[in-house]
């Protein structure tokens, strides 16, 4: 919430002094009456004595906001004192402070009293403001006035912050963020028996599989099998998942494929596995993989195996070689079909070792990736 403050015209007044250089990251301006301190009480929580609204703050809402991986900034009448009253109850760093310009005059035309300067402040970066005052105004004149992409979103201030609201950040962040391109991956090496025996998790043999591994020319059901998945996978872990992208060959249309589907998650830490394991076993899911080496790599498998759930955290290479891999094989039919040859040949050269399968495929997949970019 905000006193009502407005600039007269909608223009921008250069503030040099005010805007400080912090990351090429995605900016988030963060108000705090309404969208962190809500005008009722949370669901399920006592209201709070007249002045000691603080109580209704969310000790949740700092990881949440945290774990969508951009420049958190104070864009609130608080000013400091959020990063002395608001930050500390929940956990979140000092945070920087925009400083809005002394003006007491108040405009007819609609426009928030704090657009001109966040827009000015943002210096042409992505930005997200999650206020309670937001109107069409603002978003024209963000429009009109800032050249990189923004989102104002509006937060209900009866309600507080939620989870679709921080969902709907969240998809944002992905489509305004640039993909960046990774390094190539090492030329594939075949674990040892030891290696493997190290990275497994729970009953299972390291190498074997149940049944032979077996090629099956491409499935119109798999994007559906993707689709359901993703909404269990969604349901067990709300904003925990800061992404969920099918990949694989079976996200490839026209790709042969073993018939199991490939998931990325990417989570804020995976080696913490306190935080999202548990939900993920009550949903179906059993942790297999443990690879701390390698990304802090983690994989879980549904009960018979026809889904393999890769946990990532954000920006990871193999994740992004993932995406990239999976786009390329979707524009370019003779890479994919170059890559549907080899997979054919290391199945039948190798149906009882996944090890040496993967491996088979090592120098195809570089090569595909070195036309798709990557160095």
């Amino acid at each position: 919430m905000s006193p009502g403050r407005c600039p007269e015209k909608h223009s921008i007044t250069p503030l040099p002094d005010r805007v400080p250089q912090v990351t090429d990251r995605p900016l988030i301006f963060l108000d705090v009456d309404g969208p962190l301190i809500p005008f009722r009480p949370r669901p399920g929580s006592a209201d709070t004595p007249a002045g000691d609204w603080l109580h209704r703050l969310d000790p949740a809402d700092g990881r949440r906001l945290l774990a969508l991986d951009a420049t958190l900034v104070w864009a609130t009448t608080w000013m400091e004192t959020a990063n002395d009253l608001v930050a500390p109850r929940i956990g979140l760093p000092a945070l920087p402070v925009v400083a809005f310009p002394d003006d007491d005059r108040v405009s007819g035309n609609g426009l928030h009293w704090k657009t001109a300067t966040l827009t000015q402040w943002a210096g042409g970066r992505p930005f997200v403001w999650l206020d309670d005052e937001l109107t069409d105004t603002d978003r024209d004149f963000v429009a009109d006035h800032h050249p990189g992409p923004a989102l104002l979103h509006r937060v209900d201030p009866f309600t507080g912050l939620t989870d679709d609201d921080l969902t709907q950040v969240h998809q944002w962040l992905r489509t305004a963020r640039p993909r960046r391109t990774p390094p190539m991956p090492p030329p594939s090496v075949r674990l040892t028996p030891a290696e493997l025996a190290h990275r497994t998790v729970g009953p299972r043999t390291g190498d074997i599989p149940v049944k032979p591994i077996t090629i099956h020319a491409y499935d119109p059901s798999w994007p559906a099998r993707f689709t359901r998945e993703q909404a269990r996978v969604r349901a067990a872990l709300g904003t925990r998942v800061l992404a969920l992208d099918h990949v694989g060959s079976t996200a490839v249309p026209g790709l042969p494929a073993k018939n199991r589907i490939d998931i990325d998650l990417i989570v804020a830490d995976p080696a913490d596995e306190d935080t999202y394991v548990s939900d993920l076993t009550a949903a179906g899911y059993r942790l297999r993989t443990r690879e701390p080496h390698w990304y802090e790599h983690r994989c879980l498998w549904t009960a018979n195996h026809d889904v393999n759930l890769h946990v990532f955290g954000p920006d990871c290479d193999e994740h992004l070689r993932h995406l990239i891999f999976r786009d390329w094989l979707r524009t370019h039919p003779a890479d994919r079909d170059l890559y549907a040859a080899h997979k054919f040949e290391a199945a039948a050269r190798h149906p009882n070792s996944a090890s040496a399968y993967v491996h088979a495929k090592g120098a195809v997949i570089r090569e595909i990736l070195h036309r798709a970019g990557l160095r």
